[in-house]
C-alpha cells in the first residue's frame, strides 16, 4: 500500500479524503462501489453545533463517548430512508466499513485551514428512527438519525479494509455490541424510547410541562425551584437555584423558558429569553422539540450572555434515566 493510513483523531483535507476512498465531491452521506457494483464503503462527513455554517447545513450531530448520533442526508423537506441514507442502515449485510470525518473548521471560518476533517473512526450501525428538526428553509422535516458505534480501529485505508471488515463482521454478530445492549445503558437509550417519551411529553399542557420541568429540577436536586406566575413570567417559566453539591456556586440562579414545541426552536426565542433575565441569572431553554443551527448559533454569540438549550432528546433521557412521571 503506497498511501498512508487515516489515523484516528488527526486532520485531513476534503481532496485528499475524496480522492482516497474514492467518493464523490458532495453531501453528508457519500458511497463508494467496487467493480461489481457493491457498497464498498460509506463515508459520513459530521458536524458538529459550533463549527457547521447554517446556511450550509441545517443539522448537526450528537456525540455521547462511543456513541454518535448521525442525522442522514437531504437538506429540504422531509428525508427519505433511500439512497445514501438507506445504505448505512446495509451495513449488517454488506459487512462494508463506515468512515466518519467530524467537521474541524468550516471552511468560511478565519484562519481555516486546509486540513479541516478529523478523522472519528470506523462505526458499526446500530439502529434509525425518525426525528423532527428544522431544515435548510427553517420549515420543520422529518430527519432520519442513525445511532452509529466507534470500533477499536486506530487506522483505516482501502488497503487496510480486508482486515476492517473482519472487525465490522465480528461487532454485528457480537451481542454485546448490539444496540439493544449498548443503548439499554443508563446514560444512554434507545431511539424507540426517546421517541416515545418526548410523544408523552408534547400531550401535556403548557401547564403541565412547565409543572414537569420543575418535578424534573427537583429530582435533579435543584433547590427554591418554583414556576413562575403565568401573567408575569417575562419569557421564564421556572427559576430554581443550583443544587448544594455545586457548593461553589449553590446561590446561582437559573431560568428557565420551558417550550413544548415539536418544531424548532430558533434564533428569536433565544434572543428572547436572554432580554428577560435577571442580572447574573443563567438562562436555559427546554424544549421537546430541538434547535435550528441559527438558535445554537445565537446561544453562544461572543461577548453576551450565554443560553443553556436542551432538545427533546437530552429532556427524554432525563425524564427515562430520573425514571419520572409524566402527567
Amino acid at each position: 500500500m503506497n498511501a498512508a493510513p487515516f489515523v484516528l483523531g488527526e486532520l485531513y483535507a476534503h481532496d485528499l479524503i475524496r480522492k482516497e476512498l474514492k467518493i464523490g465531491n458532495s453531501g453528508g452521506v457519500r458511497i463508494s462501489t467496487d467493480s461489481k457494483g457493491k457498497v464498498a464503503r460509506v463515508v459520513l462527513f459530521s458536524n458538529s453545533a459550533q463549527e457547521s455554517n447554517p446556511q450550509d447545513n441545517p443539522y448537526s450531530d450528537r456525540a455521547d463517548g462511543s456513541i454518535l448520533t448521525y442525522t442522514g442526508t437531504g437538506k429540504i423537506g422531509d428525508q427519505n430512508l433511500s439512497g445514501q441514507n438507506l445504505r448505512i442502515t446495509q451495513q449488517g449485510d454488506g459487512l462494508f466499513p463506515v468512515y466518519v470525518f467530524s467537521l474541524f473548521r468550516h471552511r468560511k471560518s478565519a484562519g481555516s485551514p486546509d486540513k479541516r476533517w478529523r478523522f472519528s473512526g470506523i462505526y458499526k450501525y446500530l439502529e434509525h428512527a425518525r426525528e423532527n428538526q428544522a431544515d435548510l428553509l427553517g420549515s420543520d422535516g422529518n430527519a432520519w438519525i442513525f445511532k452509529l458505534l466507534r470500533l477499536e480501529v486506530k487506522e483505516a485505508h482501502p488497503g487496510l479494509e480486508a482486515g476492517i471488515k473482519k472487525i465490522v463482521a465480528r461487532a454485528h454478530r457480537d451481542p454485546a455490541l448490539s444496540a439493544e445492549a449498548l443503548l439499554a445503558e443508563p446514560a444512554s437509550f434507545s431511539a424507540k424510547q426517546i421517541a416515545a417519551t418526548i410523544a408523552r411529553l408534547n400531550a401535556l399542557t403548557p401547564a403541565a410541562f412547565e409543572r414537569f420541568v420543575k418535578k424534573a429540577l427537583v429530582a435533579s436536586h435543584f433547590r427554591e425551584v418554583r414556576v413562575t406566575k403565568q401573567s408575569a413570567d417575562g419569557g421564564v417559566d421556572v427559576v430554581a437555584r443550583l443544587p448544594r453539591a455545586i457548593w461553589p456556586l449553590e446561590n446561582q440562579m437559573i431560568q428557565v423558558q420551558a417550550k413544548r414545541w415539536s418544531q424548532a426552536v430558533g434564533r428569536r426565542e433565544v434572543a428572547e429569553l436572554r432580554g428577560s433575565l435577571l442580572p447574573r441569572a443563567i438562562g436555559v431553554l427546554i424544549t421537546t422539540g430541538n434547535f435550528a443551527r441559527t438558535a445554537i448559533v445565537e446561544a453562544d454569540r461572543p461577548n453576551l450572555l450565554p443560553i443553556s438549550l436542551v432538545d427533546g432528546h437530552k429532556l427524554a433521557s432525563v425524564a427515562l434515566r430520573l425514571e419520572l412521571e409524566i402527567a
